[in-house]
C-alpha cells in the first residue's frame, strides 16, 4: 500500500479544512461543558418545583448530544492528524498530553460523570417523591458539578495546549513505522465504534418495547404478581388492585444500582395515570420500560 509509506498524506487545502473542523468541534465541546457548568450553578438557587427538571433536562441533552458527538468527532479528527499528517500521535510532548487529557475525559464518563447527569434528570423527572430521593438528588448534583468542573478544566487545558503547542519533539529511539501506527489506530477506533454502535442498538431495542393500556374495569380486586426479563435480569412487581383501580405497586425485585433506583420514579406515575403505558423516566429509560412492562404483565393476568 503506497499510502502507508508516504510521509505527506494531506495537501495544504485538506489540512486547512481538517484544522478548522478540529478547532470547531473542540469549541463546541468546550462551550457545551461550560454551559452545563453554568446551568448546574444556576439551578441551585431556583426553588420552583418544575424548574429543576427543565434545567436538568437541558443539561442532559447537552451532555448526550453536544458533548457526546463532539467528543467522537474530536477523537476522529485527532486520529486523522496522527495518521495522515506530520504531527503523528506521540511525536511531540504536547500531543502526548492531549491524548492523555482525552483519555482521562473518556474515563470520567464511566467513573460517574454520565451517571450523575442521568441521575439528576431521572430523579427530578420522577418528581423527587420517592423516599430518600432528595438526598440522592443533592448527591448527584454535587457529583455533576465536580465532574463537569474537572472536565471543563481538562478540555480547556487541551484546547490551550493545541493553540500554544509547548515543548519540543520527544527524543526517543523507539520509532514505530507509520504503517503500523495507522493499522493500530484503525483497529482501536473500529473496536470503539463497534462497541458504541452495538450499545446504541441494544438500548434502542429495549426502549422500543411496546407497553399497552389496560382496561381496569375488567380487572378484579386482588394482588397480581408480574415480571419482565430485560438485559439478563428479571424485574418483579406486585400490583394491588382495589375497586378496579391500581392501589399500590410493590417492587419485589430490582437491580442493585443507581440507574435502577432512579427508574423507580415511574411507579407513582403508573399509579397516578392508572396504566402501565406512561412516559419513561429520563436518564433511566431502559429500567423504566422493564418496570412498566412488569406491571402490564401483572395486570394482563
Amino acid at each position: 500500500m503506497k499510502i502507508l509509506n508516504s510521509e505527506k498524506f494531506l495537501n495544504p487545502v485538506l489540512l486547512k479544512y481538517l484544522k478548522w473542523i478540529h478547532v470547531i468541534v473542540a469549541s463546541f465541546m468546550l462551550g457545551g461543558i461550560f454551559s452545563m457548568l453554568i446551568l448546574i450553578l444556576l439551578k441551585k438557587g431556583i426553588k420552583t418545583p418544575d424548574t429543576p427538571f427543565l434545567m436538568d433536562y437541558a443539561i442532559y441533552q447537552i451532555f448526550h448530544i453536544i458533548i457526546t458527538y463532539s467528543f467522537i468527532a474530536l477523537l476522529f479528527t485527532a486520529a486523522i492528524y496522527g495518521t495522515l499528517t506530520k504531527w503523528r500521535f506521540f511525536k511531540h510532548y504536547w500531543i502526548l498530553l492531549k491524548w492523555v487529557g482525552l483519555v482521562i475525559l473518556y474515563a470520567l464518563v464511566w467513573l460517574g460523570w454520565g451517571e450523575s447527569i442521568n441521575g439528576m434528570a431521572a430523579l427530578s423527572d420522577g418528581g423527587l417523591i420517592i423516599p430518600g430521593s432528595n438526598i440522592d438528588y443533592q448527591l448527584q448534583t454535587d457529583h455533576s458539578y465536580l465532574f463537569t468542573g474537572i472536565s471543563f478544566i481538562l478540555i480547556l487545558a487541551v484546547f490551550l495546549i493545541s493553540i500554544l503547542k509547548p515543548w519540543s519533539i520527544r527524543k526517543t529511539t523507539n520509532k514505530m513505522k507509520r504503517k503500523y501506527v495507522i493499522l493500530i489506530s484503525i483497529v482501536v477506533f473500529l473496536l470503539l465504534f463497534l462497541f458504541q454502535i452495538g450499545n446504541y442498538f441494544t438500548l434502542k431495542q429495549y426502549r422500543g418495547i411496546p407497553v399497552h393500556d389496560q382496561e381496569m374495569s375488567r380487572i378484579k380486586d386482588g394482588i397480581y404478581p408480574g415480571e419482565m426479563e430485560l438485559g439478563g435480569f428479571l424485574y418483579k412487581v406486585e400490583v394491588s388492585v382495589q375497586y378496579q383501580k391500581i392501589n399500590d405497586i410493590k417492587l419485589v425485585q430490582n437491580r442493585e444500582n443507581a440507574y435502577a433506583r432512579f427508574a423507580e420514579g415511574v411507579i407513582p406515575r403508573i399509579i397516578k395515570k392508572q396504566t402501565a403505558n406512561v412516559s419513561a423516566i429520563t436518564g433511566a429509560t431502559t429500567t423504566s420500560k422493564a418496570l412498566m412492562k412488569a406491571v402490564e404483565n401483572a395486570l394482563s393476568k
